[in-house]
């Protein structure tokens, strides 16, 4: 008597199973790219305008009287806008800003004229301190930013 040949095994686990890891590490690659492209385009733009900003701050004796000689500018992604075309353009950066004695949450309106930004304005909240409150300031004026096309225009 001859044995029977083995019955053969479904691939269909097998092959279901590097489909779907297929499909879930080309999400995850599409995913990191649109990050990496939005990351960059932050950076590119924010580049451009926080060296204005932090030279604006470290001019405003509101802000260093404050929290000192400014040590640091970080811009914050969230509530920030850029938005040029051309040679023109608007921006209000917030930024976080560490100086010699203290700490501030600030907002820099920029203005951008003939290719070149200059700030035209800030407001900020002063981190309170050992020996000072929460205080705000403001400085300059307050760009209007454009209204985003939504479904109400």
């Amino acid at each position: 008597m001859t044995e029977s040949p083995a019955p053969r095994k479904s691939r269909v686990v097998k092959w279901l199973l590097i489909g779907c890891g297929g499909l879930v590490l080309l999400m995850l690659l599409c995913m990191g790219g649109c990050f990496g492209l939005a990351y960059w385009a932050w950076q590119s733009m924010s580049g451009e305008v926080t060296p204005v900003a932090a030279s604006y701050l470290k001019g405003q004796t509101d802000v260093t009287d404050e929290i000192g000689d400014i040590v640091q500018v970080t811009p914050i992604f969230l509530g920030s806008i850029v938005s040029k075309t051309g040679n023109t353009g608007v921006a209000r950066l917030n930024c976080e800003v560490r100086g010699s004695k203290g700490a501030a949450k600030v907002t820099v309106w920029l203005q951008r004229s003939g290719g070149a930004w200059e700030a035209v304005g800030a407001e900020g909240h002063l981190a309170p301190s050992a020996t000072s409150t929460s205080k705000r300031f403001k400085v300059g004026v307050e760009v209007e930013m454009p209204r985003s096309r939504g479904w109400d225009d």
